[in-house]
Order: structure tokens, then C-alpha cells, then sequence
């Protein structure tokens, strides 16, 4: 056991985020990164105000979101430790939600406030949220409109959330790429293109929210399992999904030539493509059965042992947490700006 302090945490003050949940993500970061190991004994809650300058409810108040998470423990008289993972499951939502669920009501109770007044509280704040949720507004930009397309599925955002699209090249060569964008709240793309946006629309460096974007695990191992002889082919929307698929071929070092491509509005070639090969690669979302001649053509390549891969992504774990916390901020100030 070591003890680490003081934390490599610095508060942005004049962030949308409140301290204590700026502190419990430095924290977080820290322990799914190994610079904080269990057993690590985290400073006191006096000890981490004192350094940040602020009240010890503040860091407190960090410090039991963390222990709600399972990630530290925090016991009277001996102090704050990041925990020992009791298994490698990882518990799903629905446990988790239960965990939330639970205490909530025990704090609640605690405060004597009967069951209906808490059934009416929660009401409220979910209308409230909900229509505030309805006035938000996020775009994702990305370089090809097939990574656009897996963003919808992976951030898994409430429909109520309004969600644009934008391709980077059409904000590049926009007039005014600050007003293609509209009035929106926050901005997601990837690392990738987070310096180009930063340069053409620097007004709206404070919304960006960069990502990691990245093949899925599966997407990976059928990749890999390609060989020379297989003679595969990409069939897509964009140039720049094959540039990426090859790429993605070429750092698996899977064996033979760059693999070709038809674009989507090619199709009436598809089956003199598709003829002598043994795998298509397609973007995600693909519908096999968009027209009645792509699905007969589609079907009689895989019933004569044609190979199907969907080239599909998925956004780090990491990212998606830091994106929900950006949106709870943002509809937490909304909510207080309402008040």
C-alpha cells in the first residue's frame, strides 16, 4: 500500500462540470489507466481540499459517487482506498441501476419524505429533464458518412436528443462553417479530426467532444482471418471507408493486394464485382435487402459461399462516460439557468 497524494488534479473553474464530478473522473481515469492500484490510499477528504482549495463536502462527495461505483472503499478510521475488483464480471446496467435506485430512496427516506412524495419528485425531474433533453442539440462530424452512420447505435442517446450529422469536408469547404452547424451544444468527433475542427471553427472549440473510434472486437478477428486467396472486396458509400478498411487490413497485416471497391452507387455492377470473390466487406448498418436486386444478388453470393464482414465500429467505453458526463452537465446548467 502506498499512499499518493497530493493527485495530479487540476479543477477547471469555469467549466460547465461541478468540481466533485471533475475530481471523481480524474480519479476514475486514474484507476482504469494503473496509475492508481488497489490498495492505494487516497488522500483524506481534508488533505484533498486543503490542496484544491475547496470545501471537504466537495471532495467527499467525489469520493462516496466513487464508492457508489465500486471503485474505492471508504472505511471510518483507517480512510479511502481504491478497491480490490471482488470479480471480473462486471456488472450490468439494470445492477447498477439498482445500486442507484436503492440509495437514493434510502436518502430520501432518511430526509422523511413519505414513497408518494418520492414517486412525485422523480415525475417532476423526469418531465423536467425530458423537456430540456428536447431543446438539446449534438452533431457528430466524422470524414465519411459510414462512421457517422454507427454513431446513432453506439451512443445510445435518448430520442428526444436531437442528433445531426456532418461530414468534415463539407464544413471545410462551407462559407460560414460555424453557422452549418447550427446552434449546437456540443460537437463529438474524433481525435482525428478534433485539431481540423479547432482550426475551422474556432468559436466552438469549447463545445468539441473528441472520441475514440475504433473497429469492434469482432470486426478485428474476422479482418485477421482473411488471406490472399480469399480475393475480397469492399462495398461501401464513400472512398474514404475503403481507405480505411485497407488501412485497418494493412495494420492486421493481412497478406495480398489492396482489396477494391464498389461504391454503393455503383450497384448495377455488384454481380460482376462480386463474381470469383469470397468475402465482401461492408460498412454497418449494411441492408442486404435495400433493393430486391441487391438481396437476390446478396443471397446467391452467400448460398455459393460467399463471406459477408461488417466492418462496424464502437466507441470506447471511456469516451461514452465522458460524453454522458458532458451531457449531464449540459442539462444540468440548462435546468439551473431555467430555476
Amino acid at each position: 500500500m502506498k499512499p499518493l497524494f497530493p493527485l495530479d488534479i487540476n479543477i477547471d473553474r469555469k467549466a460547465l462540470s461541478p468540481a466533485w464530478e471533475q475530481i471523481a473522473g480524474r480519479i476514475r481515469t486514474m484507476i482504469r489507466e494503473g496509475d492508481l492500484r488497489p490498495g492505494d490510499r487516497l488522500p483524506t477528504d481534508r488533505e484533498l481540499a486543503g490542496k484544491l482549495d475547496m470545501a471537504r463536502g466537495t471532495i467527499r462527495r467525489a469520493y462516496e459517487q466513487l464508492q457508489r461505483e465500486q471503485l474505492i472503499e471508504m472505511t471510518q478510521g483507517r480512510g479511502s482506498f481504491v478497491r480490490h475488483p471482488v470479480s471480473s464480471r462486471h456488472p450490468g446496467k439494470d445492477e447498477q441501476a439498482d445500486v442507484l435506485v436503492e440509495d437514493m430512496i434510502s436518502k430520501l427516506e432518511m430526509l422523511r419524505f413519505s414513497h408518494e412524495e418520492i414517486r412525485q419528485l422523480l415525475e417532476s425531474k423526469l418531465h423536467e429533464r425530458e423537456q430540456v433533453m428536447k431543446r438539446l442539440e449534438i452533431a457528430v462530424v466524422d470524414c465519411n458518412p459510414e462512421s457517422l452512420a454507427a454513431y446513432g447505435r453506439q451512443l445510445n442517446l435518448p430520442s428526444c436528443i436531437r442528433l445531426k450529422h456532418h461530414l468534415l469536408e463539407d464544413l471545410k469547404g462551407a462559407s460560414k462553417p460555424c453557422a452549418a452547424l447550427g446552434d449546437v451544444d456540443l460537437v463529438i468527433t474524433t481525435a482525428t479530426h478534433h485539431h481540423d475542427l479547432q482550426r475551422i471553427i474556432p468559436e466552438l472549440a469549447d463545445r468539441l467532444c473528441q472520441v475514440a473510434l475504433a473497429p469492434t472486437p469482432r470486426t478485428i478477428v474476422e479482418l485477421a482471418s482473411l488471406s490472399a486467396g480469399q480475393n475480397a472486396g469492399v462495398f461501401c458509400q464513400s472512398r474514404r471507408f475503403q481507405e480505411i478498411v485497407c488501412r485497418a487490413l494493412a495494420e492486421l497485416q493481412v497478406a495480398g493486394a489492396p482489396h477494391p471497391a464498389l461504391l454503393f452507387a455503383e450497384e448495377k455492377n455488384l454481380a460482376d464485382f462480386l463474381r470469383n470473390r469470397k468475402s465482401l466487406i461492408v460498412p454497418p448498418g449494411f441492408d442486404p435487402d435495400f433493393s430486391p436486386k441487391r438481396a437476390g444478388i446478396i443471397r446467391d453470393f452467400t448460398e455459393k459461399g460467399g463471406r459477408l464482414i461488417c466492418f462496424d465500429y464502437q466507441v470506447e467505453k471511456g469516451s461514452l462516460l465522458h460524453i454522458q458526463e458532458r451531457i449531464n452537465s449540459l442539462l444540468n446548467a440548462k435546468i439551473s439557468n431555467e430555476n
